[in-house]
């Protein structure tokens, strides 16, 4: 487990940074032709979760077929201008749909339903009221159809370690560029909501923290306000 935290703390520090206008995450919803209008926090949390879901669940995403930074920032880019649940829902779908087919898998592993697994696994988000029911049937085929054996971004060690692999770098990292310092939040968010066992002991519900972090990694002031 140290290699795995310490493989982490190292893939934080290989990025960084975008930026939007922030707003409050309990600012109260305001509605545009009955719709809901969503605040840049909502738009971004969900950003982050369905990111994270596809490049660990997709089967295409999984085989490194595409630039999975470069998907996050064309995607910032529609995801900044949306403004309700709908916008949002139809921006996502499109997405999914340019990622190519997922072939149906009748042999796929079957989820082991043991409480101490569940403490973990949480993918109730993807049927929250933000999605629309075509987004929510499109997630809920991928993660039952999910990829089962090569993982682009992922491997096990012999020692049983989770490993990171094949993220890119970015040696001429600038902390003022805020696309890279949500790709940093966004990569450490999901590498621990998927992969760290020990997340439901930590002191602070792990979706939660994101919702914290977001402003503070979009409005950092300086250098060492960032790494802080």
């Amino acid at each position: 487990m140290k290699n795995f935290a310490f493989l982490l703390l190292l893939s934080i520090f290989s990025l960084s940074t975008i930026s939007c206008t922030e707003t409050k995450a309990n600012d109260p919803a305001k509605t545009v032709n009955s719709e809901k209008v969503l605040t840049q926090t909502q738009k971004l949390v969900a950003t982050a979760k369905l990111w994270g879901f596809l490049k660990y669940y997709h089967p295409q995403v999984a085989k490194g077929n595409n630039n999975w930074d470069d998907q996050l920032f064309g995607i910032l880019e529609k995801v900044e201008k949306v403004k309700t649940s709908q916008e949002l829902s139809a921006v996502f779908s499109n997405w999914i749909e340019s990622l190519g087919e997922i072939e149906a898998c009748n042999e796929c592993f079957q989820v082991i339903q043991k409480e101490e697994f569940l403490k973990n696994f949480d993918l109730s988000w993807i049927d929250n009221g933000i999605f629309s029911k075509d987004l929510r049937e499109k997630l809920s085929y991928i993660k039952k159809n999910r990829v089962q054996e090569y993982q682009h971004y992922i491997s096990v060690a012999q020692s049983g370690n989770i490993l990171v692999q094949n993220e890119p770098e970015y040696e001429d990292f600038r902390w003022e560029e805020r696309q890279l310092r949500v790709l940093s939040l966004f990569r450490y968010w999901n590498q621990v909501e998927y992969f760290y066992p020990y997340k439901y002991q930590m002191d602070r519900d792990w979706d939660k923290t994101l919702e914290i972090l977001l402003p503070k990694f979009l409005n950092a002031q300086d250098e060492r306000e960032y790494h802080l």
